[in-house]
């Protein structure tokens, strides 16, 4: 589960090496700068959830951090039209490129120690991460 994790964080750090920025308007109700930022807020959600992970009681709220920052992205991928990678996907991301490698390099730092330190928690944030979108 740790591998499908972490190639879904260097598929997205992929795409947003390859972009170019865009910051025009993706939907009608959000611009590229306003979803980027939101992906970002929940990523930033996901590591920290991760990181607090210290013993057996932070391991639910975390669970539940994770399933709430999926929930948001799956609502984002709804505004790109079910897709956040692609074309749409590198246009908008493109500008925090920097930011999204920083945050998905802390999201698998913090899986990897979590494996190797607790491999039971690991399981349940694992669990938790496969409401993450996918695509």
């Amino acid at each position: 589960m740790i591998n499908k994790t972490l190639m879904a964080c260097v598929a997205v750090a992929g795409l947003t090496l390859a972009s170019c920025g865009d910051d025009g308007p993706v939907g009608a109700s959000s611009s590229a700068k306003e979803i980027a930022d939101t992906y970002m807020t929940e990523l930033e959600s996901v590591a920290s959830a991760i990181e607090s992970v210290k013993s057996e009681d932070d391991v639910e709220a975390a669970a539940l951090a994770i399933k709430a920052a999926a929930k948001n992205l799956e609502g984002l991928t709804e505004e790109l039209d079910g897709e956040i990678s692609g074309i749409k996907a590198m246009r908008i991301l493109g500008s925090r490129a920097g930011d999204f490698m920083e945050v998905q390099q802390r999201i698998g730092a913090s899986l990897t120690k979590l494996s190797q330190e607790n491999p039971e928690m690991m399981e349940r944030i694992s669990e938790a991460m496969e409401a993450l979108p996918n695509n």
